[in-house]
């Protein structure tokens, strides 16, 4: 994930401790819900004060691309603002003199440092590809359960400080089985069918599926009695069953069950990593299904719903549905989306949620109905509209949304009748939830802060600000990399020492210069998905003549078990702004040719974690790995991308070949020299160091000295 810079954050802090009021600034206070006497629930913010949440979702400076790699609000906020903090200066201006208050799901890295309260959107449960295609995941595998903690460090360790972060939603319209009485469009059935049908069975969960039916009924006899079946056996129900009361019934119980499993695998992984922020729940289609909200209110602070106007419901949910949920969980609810779409602006809007208006001033007479009729129940504490700007005529790139959803267009101009609709409803929505709000609890605060992984033993814990002072040149989040050399030579029984090519040049395939430790470039063929056959020619400069042509530069290194190593490269991605660069760390698990696993089709190198940096400007970028034998950083012009934790899910890694690839994505059409993409070089450093010793803390500063000391230490760790 994106490391917050200095100078973004210092204005983050500026503007949101403005916004506090009187009283000492304290570090330690985050987020909360309570409810007031009246018996409505509220956000409390971090100085106590209730708050009602109205925000925008997908507030990006890349907004939504096409197929083909067109990215036009992109393209127009680039020319009109020269550089992404410019665009989120605006933004922020703008979204604030709307009156709204929140920065929604999927808001961007540079947005999200400019003071606003905002909420993070992480992927922990679907299994594979975008949210249409994604069934729910088999929460019983522990190869599954790894992947959650891994996502979970990488998602969360970079903002469990953050004052304006109001909290996780845990996933979006995730697969839950039937809404109501009526199968989920994108699969039929139940998680129990789901698992008994569409898991093989050495699978965890057909398993445990199987175990839950087994000991519900003594024979498979039983069993065809209860649900009006013929199955032979229990590993040969591959077919629907019909939907009797016995099947309901026991699909039921076992929802509640995988759904347990599932909240509970989540929220343990995220308060490894972040103790401190709410859980917003997982974006529920509609009102969900009973036995997954109950399981998730045992989770979760807030149950978070998505929930469109139609023509059947031209205001949004009715009362009922928030009584069901409200009744099946006793949480305090969120609307994640909601949004109308206006028939007078030239896009298609025929795909995408949401109700169809025939103009923009119907669309806001549309937001004013929508959020002061939610604002009046009592369990609501706010709603998030879907999204910042359009989408594109051809349709989004993940599933071909092209509707007006959006507060700008696509050149990033404001539809203002709508956002002055929003200017005058905005501020009556507190006043209508709960005109006098009182007996809130206090804010959520800590005397003092935990470190993440108690600073890997090489740096000491500040627990006035949970931030680690790392030791003798180790760096991270919680001091898990050291970039010291220790002046080891390169293994020239693993590489070659032959020369490299000229600067001007890409690398020729194994090239490896000993001198200053100098590991060369191999160019490797991308055969696999999502290459599509656009490989390059191992040794050439990458230069294509279509759109979205693939490469790898990939630079391998040998990891000692006992110490680590830094690893750099240095990028030139171009003149094309939209070329999109992606750092994947691989590893070999056993010694040799890198591992692939297959599916039949293709052949897949076994990442050990991607990490986007896309859109990069043009010139040359430094990328670097710092990797320990339990931890990796990866870095992007020096800012921090994301962490990960090798020892929970590559054992016998710290002995292997790794590999640091950068993926690229070129939208090159009109290759030129200055376009290619090459490496100026790759370093290459052994580390390694002791572990720190800290002296004790002091309990007994004064709460105005501990704000000040947090204020500063705070800041200065990302300095």
């Amino acid at each position: 994930m994106t490391r917050i810079s200095p100078l973004l954050l210092l204005l983050g802090v500026a503007i949101f401790c403005s916004t506090l009021g009187d009283g000492a600034i304290n570090f330690g206070c985050f987020f909360t819900v309570g409810q007031s006497a009246s018996g409505a629930w509220w956000l409390i913010d971090p100085k106590g004060q209730s708050f009602f949440s109205v925000g925008v979702d997908v507030v990006n400076y890349g907004g939504d691309s096409t197929a083909a790699g067109v990215a036009a609000y992109n393209d127009a906020v680039k020319a009109k603002f020269g550089n992404q903090s410019a665009w989120a200066d605006s933004v922020v201006s703008r979204i604030d003199s709307w009156k709204l208050n929140t920065l929604g799901a999927w808001a961007d890295s540079v947005v999200i440092t400019k003071g606003m309260p905002y909420t993070r959107a992480l992927s922990l449960g679907k299994t594979s590809g975008p949210w249409l295609n994604g069934l729910f995941p088999d929460v019983f595998d522990p190869a599954w359960i790894a992947s959650v903690d891994t996502k979970a460090n990488s998602g969360c360790t970079p903002y469990r400080n953050d004052p304006t972060l109001i909290g996780y939603f845990l996933d979006n319209e995730m697969w839950w089985g039937p809404i109501g009485s009526v199968d989920d469009w994108r699969a039929p059935g139940t998680i129990l069918d789901q698992m008994l049908i569409g898991l093989n069975t050495t699978s965890p969960g057909r398993i445990r599926a199987v175990s839950f039916l087994q000991k519900k009924y003594s024979t498979i006899a039983a069993l065809n009695k209860a649900w009006n079946t013929t199955y032979a056996s229990y590993d040969a129900i591959t077919t629907m069953p019909p939907k009797t009361t016995a099947h309901t019934n026991d699909t039921a119980e076992f929802t509640y069950i995988a759904s347990v499993q599932f909240f509970n695998v989540t929220r343990t992984a995220i308060r490894k990593y972040d103790p401190y922020h709410m859980l917003l729940g997982v974006r529920f289609i509609g009102a969900g299904n009973a036995q997954a909200l109950k399981a998730c209110a045992e989770y979760n602070e807030v149950v978070s719903i998505n929930s469109y106007p139609s023509t059947s419901e031209p205001y949004g949910p009715p009362t009922s549905r928030i009584d069901f949920i409200y009744n099946n969980t006793k949480r305090p609810i969120l609307v994640g989306e909601f949004a109308y779409k206006g028939n007078d602006t030239g896009l298609p809007n025929t795909k995408g949620a949401g109700l169809l208006l025939a103009t923009q001033a119907e669309r806001a007479q549309g937001y004013k109905n929508y959020t002061t009729r939610l604002a009046k129940l009592k369990p609501v504490i706010g709603m998030h509209w879907f999204q910042w700007s359009d989408q594109p005529a051809a349709g989004r790139s993940s599933d071909g949304e092209n509707s007006n959803f959006g507060l700008v267009n696509k050149d990033d101009n404001t539809y203002t009748t709508l956002t002055e609709q929003m200017k005058l409803t905005n501020p009556q929505l507190s006043t209508l939830h709960d005109s006098s709000p009182s007996g809130l609890s206090a804010a959520k605060c800590y005397s003092t802060l935990a470190c993440p992984n108690k600073c890997s033993g090489h740096g000491c814990c500040d627990s006035d600000t949970g931030l680690c002072s790392c030791d003798g040149g180790f760096k991270g989040a919680d001091c898990g990399t050291d970039v010291n050399s220790f002046g080891s030579a390169l293994d020239t029984t693993v590489w070659s020492t032959t020369s490299s090519a000229t600067g001007s040049q890409a690398y020729k395939a194994d090239q490896v210069s000993t001198s200053s430790n100098q590991l060369k470039l191999a160019i490797t063929p991308c055969t696999a998905s999502p290459c599509g056959g656009y490989n390059f020619t191992a040794g050439g400069i990458i230069t294509k003549t279509y759109l979205y042509g693939f490469g790898i530069y990939t630079a391998r290194f040998k990891a000692p078990s006992t110490v680590g190593f830094t690893a750099q490269m240095e990028l030139n991605s171009g003149s094309n702004p939209r070329d999109i660069i992606t750092l994947r760390i691989r590893g070999n698990l056993s010694q040799g040719a890198l591992d692939y696993v297959s599916d039949g089709t293709y052949k897949y190198l076994k990442w050990v974690g991607p990490l986007p940096f896309a859109n990069p400007s043009t010139g040359f970028h430094n990328y670097s790995i710092h990797y320990m034998p339990t931890y990796f950083a990866y870095y992007a012009d020096g800012v921090l991308l994301g962490t990960y934790n090798s020892t929970t899910a590559t054992s016998g890694l710290p002995d292997s070949t790794m590999a640091l690839s950068l993926y690229i994505s070129a939208a090159n059409d009109s290759p030129k020299s200055a376009d290619a993409m090459w490496v100026s070089n790759v370093s290459y450093q052994l580390v390694g160091g002791t572990e720190a010793v800290c002296p004790s803390s002091s309990s007994s500063r004064s709460a105005a000295a501990r704000a000040e000391s947090s204020v500063f230490s705070w800041l200065r760790s990302f300095v």
